[in-house]
């Protein structure tokens, strides 16, 4: 039987901010891995050590800004002074732009957003490559989104580097499989967390309305008349990061209760 115990696995996860990002190291944790942490804000990454030490999980951090190539290959090296060995890569660490039409759109920003959600990613990838070639059979989960292919018309920068590193995400799969390297996407669509709760606060304050008013369009738009939750994604990216997934790869997982069907 196939289980999803990582157990004696080591996993980084850059970017371990409020809501996917903490959820994902809380998952792995759980199920026995050795966590890695990489996140550009202090504070996140001091919120997410604090939850591990209090799980009493393996883990170690350090501040990285994944468009840093010497950057990556710290974490990277640290993962391997610590622990010895890396099997596991999660892709978190994201840049949203605001949003606008394509017209109205400062092009230096989208520039910005692709230099994290693509090329960050990949640098992230590059300096991972070796040390997961060397474990012997190992998983990269790429954290995507449902607007990659359910568009969204106010955040083209973000959902255009998203597909660019969905196509990628494919491609890697094809090159890394001789190496027993597994790469998937995981596609949220909206999640029913703190950051977009707080979001939603906010933004109905400024237009004196209800947030549920403004939440009503999105959970509407599901099969399942519900949002996912951040837990929800988290433990779909740790099915993919474990054993019980070791036939997958190049696929992108959809986990939006049904928002976007394809």
């Amino acid at each position: 039987m196939m289980e999803m115990s990582l157990s004696g696995k080591t996993a980084i996860v850059s970017g371990v901010g409020a809501g996917l990002g903490i959820e994902i190291v809380r998952s792995l944790a759980l199920e026995g891995a050795n966590l890695v942490l990489g996140d550009i804000d202090p504070d996140s990454l001091a919120r997410a050590e604090q939850l591990l030490e209090f799980m009493s999980a393996p883990h170690v951090g350090l501040k990285t800004d994944i468009r840093d190539p010497h950057a990556c290959e710290a974490l990277v090296e640290l993962a391997v002074e610590k622990f010895g060995a890396v099997g596991i890569l999660i892709n978190d660490a994201f840049r949203a732009e605001a949003p606008s039409s394509f017209e109205d759109a400062d092009m230096a920003e989208w520039r910005a957003v692709a230099d994290v959600n693509l090329w960050g990613t990949l640098t992230m990838i590059k300096a991972a490559l070796p040390a997961l070639k060397a474990s012997g059979m190992a998983a990269i989960v790429n954290i995507n989104t449902h607007g990659s292919e359910a568009l969204d018309p106010d955040f083209g920068g973000y959902t255009s580097s998203k597909a660019a590193l969905a196509h990628l995400t494919r491609h890697l799969a094809r090159e890394f499989g001789p190496y027993a390297i597994r790469v998937n996407g995981v596609h949220p669509g909206p999640m029913d967390a703190g950051p977009r709760r707080d979001f939603l606060v906010a933004q109905a304050a400024a237009l004196g309305v209800t947030p549920e008013s403004l939440d009503a369009p999105a959970r509407e738009r599901t099969c399942l008349g519900h949002l996912a939750s951040a837990e929800d994604v988290a433990r779909a990216v740790t099915f993919l990061a474990s054993p019980a997934a070791r036939s997958i790869t190049g696929q992108a997982l959809f986990v939006d209760a049904g928002a976007w069907l394809h």
